[in-house]
């Protein structure tokens, strides 16, 4: 049968005080020291990327607002230059405009002026024949029907638009 013996209950009960003793001073000890440790690590590790997610979104929200402002910036100088470049296309269309408009006065001066010369030449040479008719009438003697016959061969060969 089975017999209980005391002694032998009460050395193993002491063994295994002894042993929990043993683990608890030499084992378990630092192995809670070093999940603590641990333990602790991680959460620092946590708390420092939950920091720097913090800050990178802090930093993203500078970025965009700083892009948003040299857009504006952007845009606001790309407008300054357009209407610059209107006020310049206007001023130089301006002063082709005056350019031109002197060029054609200035043309038109010059044709009158050689309308003028032109019409002062055929003055001139109307001048002359009518004095070489003058001379031929003058050296001939012509009845009233000759005379009248050459002013109109003088009338056709000179016309009035032929003056002006």
């Amino acid at each position: 049968m089975i017999e209980i013996n005391g002694w032998i209950i009460l050395v193993q009960l002491a063994s295994f005080l002894v042993l929990m003793f043993v683990l608890a001073k030499f084992l378990f000890g630092p192995i809670s020291l070093f999940l603590e440790k641990r333990r602790l690590q991680i959460a620092e590790s946590f708390a420092l990327v939950k920091k720097e997610q913090e800050e990178s979104s802090k930093l993203m929200k500078e970025a965009r607002e700083r892009l948003i402002a040299t857009e504006d910036k952007t845009k606001i100088t790309l407008e300054l230059a357009i209407k610059e470049a209107d006020v310049k296309k206007n001023e130089i269309i301006g002063k082709a405009k005056v350019e031109a408009d002197e060029m054609v006065r200035k043309a038109g001066l010059e044709i009158e002026k050689k309308k003028e010369e032109a019409v002062l030449e055929i003055k001139k040479g109307v001048a002359d024949m009518a004095i070489a008719c003058a001379r031929k009438i003058i050296k001939e003697e012509i009845d009233q029907d000759r005379a009248h016959r050459l002013i109109d061969e003088f009338s056709q060969k000179v016309s009035l638009e032929d003056i002006k």
